[in-house]
């Protein structure tokens, strides 16, 4: 019997490209998904393309009307999490475009993992193209990122390659989110801690999906690289700025990703690895021991020599 899965779309204002997506979803290869969509306080004719599409599909839409207005996208998308009953979730946004295999391939890459990990949290996520408004691909996130297809789940320690709307994970892992408290501030990112702290990330290396960028991004992804001498510049700056005041440099960085995984280990301790242990207790560590750590074993790996030096001097 094919999975079930559960979409979940939070819209604010998206008109504009609401339908294309909607229509991605529908022409999707796996058919076996239920679609959750809950509006944060549109005042554009979002709220009429959702009724229209529960209309053309009132067996595969659930709307969710809490009346709670406009909370914000990531606490509209956590609310929509405590709706799912399916055994695999996935984050939908609201102006992206789904090739039809993106749900098919995650479920694929994410029930292998399950096989070799069995009764394990697992979240699958995949390469994507970034497109402009034109409809041009302007990058990938591999080439961006430069992504192994083996991926560590230590590399997101301290930082986020997988945004949501291009995660699939399983009902284990939100179960275990749902036993710590989300510090970070972020849903997608909450989950991917959760993820990597106790369960197991996959990552599918093809594209299954294309990311919109444009001026009503929530969050967007910076395509341009900067010229070396002005990276050689902000890096200069930035390590004669933090290098000799780095614990409250540190605090604004990167205190609520410790705080974070510190949690989970607290919370579902039995579940979690020993690299997630080490990585909580690190504010334990000196200054200078810190630095051969992140020689030997850096959380971050920069594309560039001088983001790489600023992240050892300052982390």
């Amino acid at each position: 019997m094919p999975d079930n899965v559960d979409i979940l779309l939070s819209v604010y204002n998206g008109g504009k490209y609401l339908q294309q997506q909607l229509q991605s979803i529908v022409l999707q290869d796996h058919q076996q998904w239920l679609l959750w969509i809950r509006d944060d306080g549109s005042n554009d004719n979002s709220v009429e393309i959702i009724k229209q599409f529960k209309r053309d599909n009132p067996d595969r839409v659930k709307i969710v009307a809490d009346q709670k207005g406009n909370i914000g996208y990531s606490a509209s998308f956590t609310e929509l999490l405590r709706y799912s009953t399916s055994s695999y979730i996935m984050f939908c946004d609201q102006d992206d475009i789904w090739f039809p295999n993106k749900i098919a391939e995650l479920l694929l890459s994410l029930k292998q993992e399950e096989e070799m990990h069995p009764g394990k949290p697992v979240l699958a996520f995949s390469d994507l193209e970034v497109i402009n408004d034109k409809m041009e691909v302007v990058t990938t996130f591999n080439k961006h990122f430069n992504f192994k297809k083996k991926v560590s789940g230590t590399v997101f320690f301290l930082r986020n390659y997988a945004p949501g709307c291009n995660m699939l994970f399983n009902r284990t892992l939100l179960n275990c989110a749902f036993e710590t408290d989300n510090i970070i501030g972020y849903y997608d990112y909450w989950l991917i801690l959760v993820g990597c702290s106790v369960g197991q990330i996959v990552y599918a290396d093809k594209p299954l999906m294309q990311y919109r960028l444009h001026a009503g991004n929530t969050i967007g992804l910076k395509t341009k690289n900067e010229p070396l001498l002005k990276r050689i510049n902000t890096a200069a700056k930035t390590c004669l700025k933090y290098c000799f005041r780095n614990k409250p440099y540190r605090d604004i960085v990167y205190l609520k990703n410790i705080e974070q995984i510190n949690n989970i280990c607290q919370k579902i301790p039995i579940l979690a690895s020993a690299a997630a242990k080490e990585f909580a207790s690190i504010d334990k560590s000196n200054y200078f021991v810190r630095k051969i750590r992140n020689m030997a074993r850096p959380y971050i790996t920069e594309r560039y020599f001088a983001e790489q030096l600023t992240y050892i001097i300052c982390f």
